[in-house]
This record gives structure tokens, sequence and C-alpha cells, in this order.
């Protein structure tokens, strides 16, 4: 998809994702994959930004976590919503 959605459409799917991550852990799912402590991870497409966390917390202090998304409003959302403000870096991980 390489058209932005609505931001209605998209603050549904967050909710839609929020719900989802309650019961499938992000982190989890990341486990079954090739990532680890120092690695550098592009997440495209992050959206609310589920799997960036998740992945921050596995690559930890030595490693760097982008993401990106072609919907302005997923990474305000995402940054704002975790209290990172406009710096957009919080310990292991980078955004924006």
């Amino acid at each position: 998809m390489d058209k932005k959605m609505s931001d209605m459409h998209f603050r549904l799917m967050t909710f839609a994702f929020s719900l989802r991550d309650m019961f499938l852990p992000r982190k989890k799912i990341l486990g079954e994959v090739a990532i680890e402590r120092g690695l550098q991870v592009l997440d495209y497409g992050c959206g609310p930004g589920g799997y960036s966390i998740a992945a921050a917390k596995i690559v930890g202090e030595t490693g760097m976590v982008y993401a990106l998304d072609i919907q302005p409003l997923a990474v305000r959302i995402f940054m704002w919503g975790r209290g990172w403000g406009g710096e957009c870096r919080r310990g292991s991980g980078a955004w924006g």
C-alpha cells in the first residue's frame, strides 16, 4: 500500500492493534526471528509501534530501532502516546 489511510481509519486500526497486543505480545512474536542485542532494526510501516517497542527491548542499549511509516499520524501517536515527545529517542531505540 503506497497511499496513507485516513486519520480515522488509522485511529481505529491503532485501537484494534492495542487489543491484539494484550493477547499476543509482539516481543513473543519477535522471539521467532533472529533479532538480538546490539542489532539495528528497521520497522518499515511501523503503525502505532508495537513491534518497534518490542524490538527496542530486545536490541538493548547497544542496538537501535528505526520506525518509519507513510502515515504522519502514526509517528505522532507513537511518540506522544508514549511520552517521548519530539526527540524520538528512548534508551535503546530511535523512532521517527
